[in-house]
């Protein structure tokens, strides 16, 4: 794999990126080689070859509404049996 480096980038801007990588809960150099892969018309791709469309909003859901969430879907998947009787 190649390395590249970037020079002349203002304080400003590099604490941007670093606030970025942060909230990201990724590393500069990954937050950055997404923007590059993405810019290239790359599609972002798991080692198994899933595409990962809804990465950026997973684990960015508050806690409250993450379990008013699973408790609708806890309900959604109880089975009826009613339903399946012969």
């Amino acid at each position: 794999m190649a390395a590249i480096t970037l020079r002349g980038m203002n304080n400003d801007t590099l604490e941007r990126l670093r606030a970025m990588a942060r909230e990201n809960g990724a590393s500069m150099n990954r937050l950055i080689l997404g923007w590059v892969e993405e810019n290239l018309g790359k599609p972002r791709k798991a080692a198994d070859n899933r595409y990962h469309d809804l990465d950026d909003l997973f684990g960015q859901m508050p806690d409250e509404d993450a379990a008013c969430v699973a408790a609708s879907s806890a309900e959604q998947r109880k089975i009826d049996p009613e339903l399946w009787e012969s």
